[in-house]
């Protein structure tokens, strides 16, 4: 059975979700019937979701180690820190920074998840060319 879900996608900052505004719209547009979950979490938590298959995509600072280990697939992307709104107070969190943010995106192959697929084909559009750095 093909999953037609993102289980979760997980950030470091919730300000960095704000970064994938556009790639949701564009990825909502294409696929309607996609759910898309966020969730915030320290390093250690989004990397042992990812691992036990709670999280399909995390994004990490990235200047992070990957264990040389990590059967992951990695991608350097540029996002830009975007203001959230605090649910129950309804008090938006601004950034101070309005520069891109180079943020390492980390994500397993899964064929039973070709969703996954299409998010990180969308995702592209933010990949950091890696002779530049």
């Amino acid at each position: 059975m093909i999953s037609r879900k993102i289980k979760g996608i997980g950030v470091f900052t919730p300000l960095m979700a704000g970064g994938l505004s556009d790639v949701f719209e564009t990825y909502e547009k294409h696929h309607p019937d996609v759910s898309i979950h966020i969730f915030s979490g320290e390093e250690s938590e989004l990397y042992r979701e990812l691992e036990t298959h709670k999280l399909d995509i995390i994004f990490l600072p990235e200047n992070i180690d990957l264990s040389e280990k990590t059967h992951y697939n990695t991608r350097m992307v540029l996002l830009h820190c975007a203001p959230v709104v605090m649910e129950y107070a309804d008090l938006p969190i601004e950034p101070i920074t309005q520069n891109q943010i180079t943020q390492k995106a980390l994500w397993r192959n899964s064929k039973k998840s070709p969703v996954i697929d299409f998010f990180i084909g969308y995702l592209n559009k933010f990949a950091v060319d890696q002779s530049q750095m």
